[in-house]
């Protein structure tokens, strides 16, 4: 077990990584520290199932393209099963984010489930690619894509879209009030998993 206090370079963090195997690993990234701008260069070597890439606040905007972009989404979504970055970022476009919902679609990714914290600009041109678009307070679709509303105690509703085994989350924050919140993809591995949520959605409705 590494100490909370001492400090730790990226080699000897590294040197590690090469020879352990964790279950969940979190990294929190301070874009003013040169050792957090190097932590996701060996990330995608870690044996890790489940991963979360965090960013403080303090100075994000400086860094933020250099410590996550969609290429890097893109990269390690091929190595993790469960990949979550909760900030919002803006230099992952939506276009990054369809190129990963074909990837695990296809399973070219090995990434099964994606968390992160998106805002309308890039989520709308997500949705529109996949062929959901949203007027008038409705969502619609020109594919054969299943539709659920998550009810809550407010006017608006979460959205669950199914695309074949890969379920789409979007808040309705992102929609109906501050412009951004979460948005979620999971892969069901199987028939059963996916209907047994769709079947918890409808019975909710």
């Amino acid at each position: 077990m590494l100490n909370e206090d001492k400090k730790y370079t990226s080699d000897y963090i590294r040197r590690i990584s090469q020879n352990a195997s964790f279950g969940e690993l979190t990294i929190n990234l301070d874009p003013t520290q040169a050792f957090n701008r190097e932590a996701y260069k060996f990330a995608k070597n870690l044996h890790v199932d489940r991963i979360i890439i965090d960013v403080k606040i303090r100075g994000w905007s400086i860094w933020m393209g250099n410590l996550i972009n969609g290429t890097l989404m893109l990269d390690l979504s091929k190595v993790y099963k469960h990949l979550e970055i909760p900030a919002k970022v803006g230099c992952i476009s939506g276009e990054d984010y369809h190129e990963l919902y074909k990837n695990m679609i296809d399973g070219s990714s090995k990434c099964q489930t994606f968390v992160t914290f998106i805002g309308i600009f890039a989520c709308t041109p997500f949705l529109t690619s996949i062929g959901i678009t949203f007027r008038n307070g409705r969502f619609f679709s020109n594919r054969d894509i299943k539709a659920f509303i998550e009810p809550n105690d407010r006017r608006s509703f979460n959205m669950h879209f199914f695309d074949g085994n890969l379920e789409i989350f979007i808040a309705k924050e992102i929609f109906f009030s501050h412009g951004c919140g979460v948005m979620r993809l999971h892969l069901h591995e199987s028939q059963e998993s996916l209907e047994r949520t769709k079947l918890g959605l409808f019975s909710a409705n």
